[in-house]
């Protein structure tokens, strides 16, 4: 049995002959075996490279992806009142004449690209406005052609509007749809209600297996310090709905008090890093019911946040650049009735000139990039989630256990 070593920039995980582990620690690279494999995992490059500076400029190239990218959120509406929601509760709904400029840009980056145009809808609840998401779609397929337009929704999934969805599956793509669940039902019900009082669970559960008939389900199992024992059990809640279709999966996720509307109590919150070991667990669990779930880490190259050309848009049609700052003055880049005002704010130019490899005090850490692959509007204190009280040593020990799941048990040495 030979060496094991991960690379936390290509994310390769290799086993290595022990003399080629010896000939590659003693620097002799000539005398190795296989020499470009070592090349193109990453465990060599050539001495003059510049590391950091090449994550720099990987980092800042993804940006200038030429094609547009839409989260548009109808209504900050929304028939549930979760004490965890960090949106702004502004009851209001996009006007037809806002989704008449929208569909306008649309159809002319349809025209530009040749190629189907992706849009996230979120909310508040979008399912509330899937009549008026319907006829979006009608007349953007009518001009552009049936499926020249992908749908992914991030919905509570208490609604359910048949005659809705069939016609918008029927003319263009639904690619994804979120729902998210709290805990078992006795939990659940408590966190995630209708504004009511009433519970969520069993109605959520009703209509995920309808939903699956449209798209893949994917099923955001929120976690905290509260609900952390109840999570095995859900996910043999879930074993049942999954059984009936095979386009249900799970992902876990911890509440943060992304801004100033979320009105919970921090201890109740899971940080980012301790939740990585507390994901461990969930996965292993998930396994053993036969969902896939991986720990395995991974680094980010930005979202929308950074990019040139991605852009959250409020129901006004007002545009930001992360989901969670919707709402705040202070992170409004402008109107889409106004494009060339967007693109020259300060705002717009302060995220996109956002880059986690410049200036960084650590630039020989064992663990970057993954180290920071945090939330950019995190990192770059956008939000007012407090700076987690983790150590550099902290941070690597739970990357090297997440690393450690791909190892069988008695292969770790």
């Amino acid at each position: 049995m030979g060496e094991k070593r991960y690379n936390s920039n290509t994310l390769a995980l290799a086993e290595i002959e022990s003399d080629q582990y010896n000939i590659y620690c003693g620097r002799e690279y000539h005398k190795l075996k296989d020499l470009q494999s070592w090349i193109d995992t990453g465990f060599l490059v050539k001495e003059e490279l510049d590391e950091v500076k090449a994550l720099q400029v990987i980092y800042d190239a993804k940006k200038y992806t030429p094609n547009l990218a839409f989260t548009i959120i109808p209504t900050l509406l929304c028939n549930c009142a979760c004490d965890y929601c960090f949106q702004d509760k502004s009851q209001i709904a996009m006007s037809s004449e806002t989704y008449n400029v929208l569909a306008e840009i649309v159809l002319k980056e349809i025209f530009r690209t040749r190629y189907p145009f992706n849009i996230t809808w979120y909310g508040g609840e979008p399912f509330l406005c899937l009549k008026e998401i319907k006829e979006f779609t009608d007349k953007i397929t009518h001009i552009a052609g049936s499926h020249m337009l992908k749908h992914s929704f991030i919905t509570n999934g208490t609604i359910f509007d048949k005659k809705s969805l069939d016609s918008i599956s029927a003319q263009s793509t639904i690619e994804m749809i979120q729902v998210t669940l709290d805990g078992v039902k006795q939990y659940h019900d408590i966190v995630r209600k209708y504004r009511s009082g009433s519970g969520t669970y069993d109605t959520i559960i009703a209509n995920i297996p309808l939903l699956s008939k449209y798209a893949p389900i994917s099923i955001r199992i929120n976690v905290d310090y509260n609900n952390l024992t109840t999570i095995e059990e859900l996910i043999n809640d879930i074993c049942f709905l999954s059984s009936a279709s095979s386009n249900i999966s799970i992902y876990f996720a911890n509440i943060r008090k992304y801004n100033d509307n979320v009105d919970i109590d921090n201890n109740r919150c899971i940080d980012r890093f301790h939740f990585m070991d507390t994901s461990i667990q969930l996965a292993s669990i998930a396994k053993q019911y036969g969902f896939r779930a991986t720990v395995y880490p991974r680094c980010s190259l930005g979202c929308v946040y950074s990019s040139q050309n991605g852009f959250v848009i409020d129901p006004r049609g007002d545009c930001y650049k992360c989901w969670d700052t919707v709402g705040f003055d202070r992170s409004n880049l402008g109107n889409i009735r106004n494009i060339p005002a967007i693109f020259s704010s300060p705002e717009y130019i302060r995220t996109l000139g956002y880059n986690p490899y410049i200036d960084l005090e650590c630039k020989v850490c064992s663990v970057l990039p993954i180290c920071r692959s945090e939330c950019p509007a995190i990192l770059a204190g956008d939000t007012p989630i407090d700076k987690e009280n983790v150590t550099c040593e902290e941070i690597k020990s739970i990357i090297m256990k997440c690393v450690l799941t791909r190892i069988p048990p008695h292969e770790q040495g």
